[in-house]
């Protein structure tokens, strides 16, 4: 009996690993949704009507679009499709009636006298029903283009150009890594020493969403507690003082809610004898005055 149990229970798991890398499965929504973007640019609102579910929700910069509202748009033949080209799609099967399709799409088409925003990262979600798949939820995230970070640096450059700062530095990356980095103006005005993207900066209070962050994934870990006293996590003793009418032990989420008000009392020390990346420090560093 029981290894009659064993023998079911590894071929229900050998049954759900298949079905989450059914190569049937890929081709069939990789072969629909290839199929949409055909359709899409011939103004098909026919297939449109099949392949979308009742309940399908379309997701954009100009809001949410039913099912109705999807197929009347194509149809209309508003908007001109010149070219496209979809990459580095992949197909991840959640259950097995559920799959989500991603990739990157990149295309030239304009609506009316406005240019639709491209390249884009694109999430399909297909549902199977009656036997067939449809797509139930469309999502595009505008990804930034070439255009889009010359205009950036652009404005970087007026900026040190104005006077308004004496040098810039910037790096952009994405999940392959950088793409793209440098720096305008002088780290030092008075020996004309040129910025690069290695110039150091002060962080400043840039410190405290960065701390936020590390703050929260250390709760997520449960390795930091925000309702218990910021002296149970550092070394050495926070002030205990009544500021403005707060009389307690620091808490680090009262600290995290800038109500603590310890501000240079800490940092000072984490730049004294006290090492620099501890996280209590920058959690206590809340105030900037």
């Amino acid at each position: 009996m029981f290894r009659a149990c064993l023998a079911v229970m590894a071929i229900s798991l050998s049954a759900s690993v298949s079905r989450a890398q059914s190569p049937t499965v890929t081709a069939e929504l990789e072969r629909l949704e290839r199929a949409s973007w055909v359709a899409w640019q011939n103004h098909d609102g026919k297939f449109f009507s099949d392949f979308l579910s009742d309940d399908h929700s379309e997701v954009g910069g100009s809001g949410i679009a039913n099912k109705q509202s999807v197929v009347s748009f194509v149809a209309s033949g508003a908007c001109t499709v010149s070219n496209y080209s979809l990459d580095e799609m992949n197909v991840r099967q959640l259950a097995e009636n559920v799959a989500v399709v991603t990739y990157r799409a990149t295309q030239n088409t304009t609506c009316g006298k406005t240019k639709v925003p491209s390249p884009a990262w694109v999430s399909s979600t297909f549902v199977k029903r009656d036997g067939r798949w449809r797509n139930a939820i469309y999502q595009q995230t505008p990804a930034p283009s070439q255009r889009d970070l010359t205009s950036a640096t652009d404005s970087l450059r007026k900026l040190v150009q104005s006077g308004f700062v004496p040098s810039v530095a910037y790096s952009v990356s994405d999940r392959a890594g950088i793409v793209e980095e440098g720096a305008f103006g002088f780290a030092d005005v008075e020996h004309r020493r040129t910025a690069s993207a290695f110039t150091a900066y002060p962080v400043a209070s840039v410190a405290k969403s960065l701390t936020a962050i590390a703050a929260l994934r250390a709760v997520d870990a449960g390795r930091l507690d925000l309702d218990r006293p910021a002296n149970s996590s550092i070394p050495g003793e926070l002030p205990k003082s009544d500021v403005a009418g707060v009389s307690h032990k620091l808490g680090v989420r009262l600290q995290r809610q800038h109500d603590s008000l310890t501000g240079y009392v800490v940092a000072t020390a984490q730049l004294g004898d006290r090492p620099f990346l501890m996280l209590p420090y920058y959690l206590s560093a809340t105030r900037d005055k």
